[in-house]
């Protein structure tokens, strides 16, 4: 057997004991099952006038093999003030004990008043608390909750109406560069609604391809404002105008809508620095910023403190506004805590937009001694020369020169290796 082969022999026979090794792997170790029930359907509605009761029958199943003792409850869902049908739900029955993989049915019975009333939704929340009664069962989740929220219909006073406003609808130029969509949606109807829907845009090369979508909403309130972001962002061409219809389908005759139009031509001014003293010798750098363009942005700011000595104190990266809406005004702050030095002393500001927007300013401010002119609390830079910064000159030979200075140092040296180990190269 040559040498090469040898050396190769005895590296596939490491190799195989290696992934041998690897592959001898204790077997998991087994957990007790988690206890839960399931309960079908995910929700009751039922509808009734004054005075009149019904009941609907849910399932409750034991996903487990351990018994489980489950108790009920009916607390009020979250909505308006008036809405609940709290004291009108009654289950039977309430507590019961089920067998592992068990199904119990239970009845939800809603009763209604007598009485005059106002037309429209009331809604509850039934729950169920389930418990392990399984003493070997020491291992694993012991106790959880289901729960189903349970709507009556009243039909009162009033007709029933199922009814949605679009209250905004504007674009926003996300901080990867991308446009997204903020829709504020509001149930002005006086019964609950789900929703789905899309945002379908028309450009001057005609409809892009893409329909951002809106997150889907199971229950909303009479009441209720939603706010939604459709996803995904579209990566649409800077300077362009387009147009922009959100519709919404709720349950009603028809959907709701929203047409607007845009260009993708984000402006955002850097209108003003001051500088405000606060307590404990805490000072408060402030942004003024003005949105005069049609997106909506979400600035981030960097602010730090330089010193007549040339120290650099509080540089950091952070969130501004959450959302800076087309034509309003949002300040952007940064604090310094602890006492600076007297002297001289410049506020250096930088705002960022999107995935390339940049602005940058100064402002001067002295601490300490000061000639009377100077000594105020707020000390504020109308024109802070707001100057939009460019990504720079792209050295680009610097990696070239290094990927080529690379491969010349592995030919070298791989060359010396292979003569060492295998006597593959030749002198």
């Amino acid at each position: 057997m040559s040498g090469f082969s040898g050396r190769l022999l005895v590296l596939l026979v490491l190799a195989v004991v290696s992934w041998a090794a690897l592959s001898i792997q204790p077997a998991p170790l087994a957990r007790a099952d988690d206890v839960g029930v399931f309960v079908v359907p995910s929700v009751v509605e039922i509808n009734l006038a004054a005075g009149e009761s019904s009941s609907q029958l849910i399932t409750v199943s034991n996903i487990a093999r351990h018994p489980v003792q489950v108790n009920s409850f009916v607390v009020d869902l979250a909505g308006e003030a008036g809405l609940s049908a709290t004291e009108w739900i009654k289950l039977e029955p309430s507590r019961f004990l089920m067998a592992g993989f068990e199904e119990i049915t239970v009845e939800v019975t809603a009763q209604v008043p007598d009485q005059d009333l106002d037309s429209g939704g009331r809604y509850a929340l039934v729950g169920f608390e389930v418990k392990s009664v399984d003493s070997t069962q020491d291992f694993g989740v012991t106790d959880a909750q289901s729960d189903l929220p349970v709507v009556v219909n009243v039909q009162g006073r009033q007709p029933l109406t199922r009814l949605a406003e679009v209250t905004e609808f504007l674009p926003v130029l996300e901080p990867n560069g991308l446009i997204g969509f903020n829709l504020r949606l509001t149930n002005t109807g006086n019964l609950h609604f789900s929703t789905e829907g899309a945002v379908q845009v028309i450009g001057p090369q005609g409809e892009v391809p893409e329909n951002p979508a809106f997150p889907v909403a199971e229950l909303a309130l009479p009441g209720e404002q939603l706010s939604y972001t459709a996803e995904p962002g579209l990566a649409l061409t800077a300077g362009e105008t387009y147009t922009a219809r959100a519709s919404i389908s709720f349950g009603g005759d028809q959907p709701v809508t929203k047409e607007i139009s845009f260009a993708d031509r984000p402006s955002l001014i850097l209108k003003e620095l001051q500088v405000k003293a606060g307590p404990d010798e805490e000072r408060q750098f402030v942004m003024l910023l003005v949105n005069e363009g049609d997106l909506a942005l979400r600035p981030r700011m960097q602010a730090s403190v330089r010193s007549q000595r040339g120290e650099t104190m509080g540089a950091r990266l952070t969130g501004g506004p959450n959302l800076l809406l087309p034509g309003a005004t949002g300040e952007m702050t940064f604090s310094l805590s602890g006492r600076l030095e007297p002297g001289n002393h410049i506020f250096i500001a930088e705002v960022y937009y999107g995935a390339t927007g940049r602005l940058s300013s100064e402002l001067g401010f002295i601490t300490g001694d000061a000639p009377p002119r100077d000594e105020t609390t707020t000390q504020t830079s109308n024109q802070p020369q707001a100057t939009p910064v460019d990504g720079g000159t792209t050295l680009w030979w610097i990696p070239v020169v290094a990927v080529l200075g690379g491969l010349l140092l592995l030919g070298i040296t791989g060359r010396r290796w292979l003569k060492q180990i295998f006597g593959w190269a030749n002198s």
